[in-house]
């Protein structure tokens, strides 16, 4: 009987230590206080300026279409971040989204087809991080976290688009604000876009590497504030990397 009951006390024990060792360094993307974190693959993080304070915050899973193909992958995970300004006077806000492919046939595209016209890009560098900036309006049809804007109407927007870890993974970060009123086309008004971007640009930071801190739970899916569909149409297509 000692026999039977020391080896099954053995494995239950074992059994007990791997599965703790799991839960408790199992990578877990989200929120780890006010920043958006990726602990690792990428090991990328998110931060708001001060002003800032969360208002919403999930996960999802998406099958984005394939850029030039008929394919349709089902394996892209999604966490969000969107923040307001901690004084309701100011109305810009800031979204932070990350999306990683779990396949390795799929990466994001270095040239996405885009849906909407962007009046002003250029490349810049974030924080070590290089990436594309975009200015340009969007819809509020077009905007999966239209429920939860602030203002009503469409928005200014500048973002920023980072391609990680071998482009598996895309990082969009958005400073919005209402539409202004510019006595120009708003695409000709430079000083505004100028004084607009530099706010965007104080927006946030990046940090990434080993040291980031560790969000201590999974995000909750989105409720019906967010359409999963709007937000697929929002994060891009995919490209097949083995029909080049």
């Amino acid at each position: 009987m000692v026999r039977i009951i020391v080896p099954l006390a053995i494995i239950v024990i074992g059994a007990v230590i791997v599965f703790s060792v799991l839960r408790g360094k199992g990578l877990v993307r989200g929120m780890a206080g006010n920043w958006l974190v990726s602990p690792s693959r990428p090991a990328i993080a998110v931060v708001p300026a001060r002003d800032f304070v969360l208002c919403d915050a999930g996960r999802s899973s998406l099958s984005p279409k394939v850029q030039g193909s008929g394919l349709q992958s089902s394996s892209v995970s999604v966490i969000y971040g969107l923040f307001q300004h901690e004084e309701k006077t100011d109305p810009g806000c800031l979204l932070a989204a990350l999306a990683i492919v779990d396949t390795d046939r799929m990466e994001w595209p270095a040239c996405p087809e885009n849906d909407f016209s962007v009046f002003r890009q250029r490349s810049v560098t974030v924080d070590d991080e290089e990436g594309l900036a975009e200015t340009f309006v969007l819809s509020s049809e077009d905007d999966p976290w239209r429920r939860l804007s602030s203002w009503d109407g469409d928005s200014l927007v500048r973002r920023f688009t980072f391609l990680l870890w071998f482009r598996k993974a895309k990082l969009i970060v958005e400073y919005r604000e209402p539409v202004p009123f510019s006595p120009l086309p708003l695409e000709d008004d430079l000083p505004l876009l100028a004084a607009f971007e530099e706010r965007a640009r104080n927006a946030f930071a990046l940090r990434s590497g080993e040291a980031l801190p560790r969000p201590e739970k999974q995000l909750p899916y989105p409720t019906k504030t967010l359409d999963r569909r709007d937000l697929t149409r929002y994060i891009g297509d995919l490209w097949d990397n083995v029909a080049r």
